[in-house]
């Protein structure tokens, strides 16, 4: 199944609606307000909640506990890596692998690809495109791509605040 996950760009908090390929909502995706430590909601098309991202806040690296149905079921934990982004998901035995900077990776459970992941560039706001062979693994796949874009997103903010407060441009001509 092909899904694509549009973020809302005039929006206070983190928010993403999650169509198919036809256009049928299978997910909203809603960030609390005011919390410590970033919280993401996961509702499917009827309105009831399925998955919560919870960041961890005491940890050395950036780190997300995913709940589906109201129990764990992964920890995503951004690697420390001078290169290039790595992530680890812990409890479910899946890996990452890929271009995490051009948005472009694949999710693995052993040698079997259980999603790909891709950035579309061309659109207003960000959209992913989310390829899911098995409908079993979506949910945890889409919980995995907000985690990540979350992380992604924080490292964006803290580029650009240390180059206010440094006067660095990396965009120069």
């Amino acid at each position: 199944m092909r899904l694509y996950a549009r973020q809302k760009v005039f929006s206070f908090r983190t928010a993403f609606s999650i169509v198919d390929e036809h256009g049928r909502p299978h997910y909203t995706v809603k960030g609390e307000i005011l919390t410590i430590g970033k919280k993401l909601h996961v509702y499917d098309a009827s309105g009831r909640e399925v998955a919560l991202l919870r960041e961890k806040l005491i940890k050395l690296l950036p780190t997300y506990d995913i709940y589906i149905g109201g129990r764990p079921v992964a920890r995503i934990v951004k690697r420390l890596s001078i290169l290039k982004p790595s992530y680890e998901i812990r409890e479910c035995g899946w890996r990452v692998e890929g271009n995490f900077l051009q948005h472009d990776y694949r999710i693995y459970n052993g040698v079997v690809a259980v999603a790909g992941i891709r950035k579309r560039w061309l659109s207003f706001g960000d959209c992913f495109e989310l390829d899911v062979p098995d409908s079993r693994n979506e949910l945890l796949a889409v919980c995995v791509m907000l985690a990540i874009d979350c992380v992604m997103d924080a490292d964006e903010a803290a580029r650009n605040i240390y180059n206010q407060n440094t006067g660095s441009n990396t965009n120069s001509n």
